[in-house]
Order: structure tokens, then C-alpha cells, then sequence
């Protein structure tokens, strides 16, 4: 796989594939892709999520992050990335808690 790609569209992505040497995956596009894990994403920067759907129902994939916490050793950090009409396979989110009501709302609409 070419890590210095920048853009995806209408293919599989194993997120494992784009973070072989760094935990952090950033400016990316994906458009209307699958994207496989097992993972779990943190959206940071200006990263949106849109119009994507999801493995398993919001309690099962969505990780609340405590708050003053300024690590989460694991997972792999989205930076300024574009996630737009993917469906997420065995992939979870990572959310602040004070959040994860709002991201909740962004599901249900």
C-alpha cells in the first residue's frame, strides 16, 4: 500500500495497512470506502465523519475518553482527515466525554 497517498475512493482500507510506522493518520479523504479494522479511530483537528455507517449500535462502538486526559495509548488518531459516505467495520470512535452526547445526536440524524 502507498503510505504517501492522500486519497481513497469506493475501495477497502484496512486501517492497519496506513499506520505500519506511526499510530497517526492525517490529511487523508476517504470516499465512499469500507474501512476495516479492528480499530479504534480518534478524530482529531478538523476531521469530520459524515454520512458513513458503523458496525454494532452506538453504545458497543463508541469509547468515551475521561476528561483532562491528554493521552489514549492504543488507538489511531484521524488529523484533518475526511471520512465521507465509508461504512466502518469492526471500527470504533474514540470521543471526549463531554462529547459523546452530541456525537450521539450526529448517529441518530
Amino acid at each position: 500500500m502507498d503510505l504517501e497517498r492522500r486519497e481513497w475512493r469506493n475501495e477497502p482500507v484496512r486501517l492497519a495497512d496506513l499506520t505500519l510506522n506511526t499510530p497517526l493518520i492525517e490529511g487523508r479523504t476517504f470516499e465512499n470506502c469500507q474501512i476495516i479494522g479492528p480499530a479504534i479511530i480518534a478524530p482529531l483537528g478538523t476531521t469530520s465523519i459524515a454520512h458513513c455507517t458503523w458496525d454494532g449500535d452506538f453504545d458497543a462502538l463508541v469509547w468515551p475518553i475521561a476528561e483532562g486526559r491528554d493521552q489514549v495509548v492504543g488507538a489511531i488518531g484521524a488529523l484533518d482527515c475526511s471520512f465521507f459516505r465509508c461504512r466502518f467495520v469492526t471500527v470504533g470512535l474514540a470521543v471526549p466525554a463531554s462529547a459523546v452526547e452530541q456525537v450521539r445526536a450526529g448517529f441518530q440524524a
